[in-house]
């Protein structure tokens, strides 16, 4: 392999060779001289051209953090140095994880038999992950003499045993031993000691005091995933809607076994909430919100259900939900919401005619009829008709013409049921694909309807 250092020694660095070629010659200082030297001056160019000459460790592994990461001379380096140093086998396992499997394991095991802290954290929550508890213990018991790491890992299992004593029994040690650890400040923020002491949950501070029109409590029972939530809170303040019209209380722990969550990925996510409402999901705020492992995001009884891998784009689909409006895709044939027998608004979004293909006599008569009940009526032009003549027969519906307009186009929302659904624009949304914006016509819509069509909050549903 060629080194990135010149051929020939430069001046600086043949006074130094001199120099530990005479300390060398002391047998007291031989090992040690240009080890210390290395260690006191990392990033001196003369030192390091040195010690990447004779081969050290040091000035190797700095050359090895210096290339380009999947380099042919980076995975040279890095499987010479990696044999003896953790902190290199890590980056070897990081860099072969997502593409050979096989070579990430042996490169992990390689860091935890080097004793890498990070190492053992990676591995003990896999073993979690997939349910080997007892090789987890046994991993966690190895590094007894290292406080910090046991600690912080003992905690993680007794979370996922859901042991309360030894929960707080980590959390005292770690916090003697590691004041500082990341793991103490997430213990903090969802009030865990709280939960594990037995403590009544007390319904946390708003994020901002300021006046909020809807509020959510989430809840959940592991670290992953309260961090998930907590993230995707942080992420709506950069969204001016839902910055202004939702706030949030901190992410509180229960324990799983106490929150009774399906999981299963294909199936909507539904947890065992009532026999929780008294005594766990006590709050001021107007919803419920639970966060699990597996499952499909959706909102019932004034709950709203994310899973893991839920994006920002699903949370905010979810939470206009509740504030009011529904799915413009089709609804199954089993949904009650689209059979009316007049026409309708089931929601801030949709309004349903009870047939298809609804006739008038004339555009006024159509207008007079149906524009008290429409929730967007105040935002269409005299301009923009809301019939359209179809084979000689007036019928319901903007035609596509106005497609730029606010109007009447047809939904999807009630194609599996005899009546007919229709939506305030004719451009799809995020109440259609969850990657699509929310518009301004819907932000307004909805506030011309704030105080219609939410959700009963969960209050109202525990009470009963």
């Amino acid at each position: 392999m060629k080194t990135p250092i010149a051929k020939n020694f430069s001046k600086p660095a043949r006074i130094l060779v001199v120099v530990f070629l005479f300390i060398a010659s002391m047998p007291i200082w031989f090992s040690t001289a240009l080890d210390l030297a290395l260690r006191k001056f990392p990033h001196n160019p003369a030192l390091q051209e040195l010690g990447w000459r004779l081969e050290h460790p040091l000035a190797q592994k700095a050359t090895f953090y210096r290339l380009q990461p999947g380099s042919r001379q980076w995975l040279h380096l890095g499987r010479k140095l990696g044999e003896d140093d953790g902190d290199v086998a890590l980056m070897l396992y990081q860099f072969f994880s997502s593409s050979q499997p096989r070579q990430a394991n042996l490169w992990l095991k390689k860091a935890i038999t080097l004793g890498n802290p990070q190492a053992y954290e990676i591995q003990v929550r896999r073993l979690i992950d997939s349910n080997q508890l007892d090789k987890a213990h046994r991993l966690i018991e190895s590094i007894a003499n290292a406080p910090e790491s046991y600690w912080s890992l003992k905690l993680q299992i007794a979370l996922e045993l859901e042991q309360g004593s030894d929960v707080l029994e980590a959390i005292n040690h770690l916090s003697e031993t590691a004041p500082t650890h990341l793991m103490l400040a997430e213990v903090e923020k969802f009030s865990i000691t709280d939960y594990w002491q037995q403590q009544k949950l007390r319904a946390g501070a708003l994020a901002a005091t300021r006046s909020c029109p809807t509020s959510v409590q989430f809840y959940a029972s592991s670290l992953n995933q309260l961090n998930r939530i907590s993230r995707l809170q942080e992420l709506l303040n950069n969204e001016p809607f839902f910055a202004r019209e939702f706030c949030f209380y901190s992410p509180r722990y229960v324990p799983k076994s106490v929150l009774g969550c399906s999981d299963d990925s294909d199936l909507r996510l539904e947890c065992d909430v009532d026999s929780l409402a008294d005594t766990y999901l006590r709050s001021t705020a107007d919803y419920v919100g639970i966060i699990a492992e597996n499952g499909r995001a959706n909102v019932n009884n004034g709950i709203l259900y994310l899973d893991v891998q839920d994006d920002i784009q699903v949370f905010k689909h979810e939470l206009m939900h509740l504030v009011g409006f529904i799915d413009e895709y089709s609804l199954p044939g089993e949904h009650q919401v689209c059979q009316v027998d007049k026409f309708a608004a089931i929601a801030k979004n949709i309004v349903v005619s009870a047939g298809k293909n609804q006739q008038f006599e004339s555009e006024q008569q159509a207008r007079e009829q149906l524009f008290d009940t429409i929730p967007w009526s105040a935002l269409i032009k005299d301009s923009t008709p809301v019939t359209q003549v179809v084979d000689g027969v007036r019928v319901l519906g903007t035609p596509s013409d106005y497609q730029g307009e606010v109007g009447l186009f047809a939904a999807q929302t009630c194609d599996n049921h005899y009546s007919q659904g229709y939506k305030p624009t004719y451009r799809w949304g995020l109440m259609r694909y969850n990657s699509l914006a929310l518009s301004e016509v819907y932000q307004r819509i909805h506030r011309l309807n704030r105080n219609r069509f939410a959700m009963q909050k969960f209050i109202e549903h525990a009470a009963r």
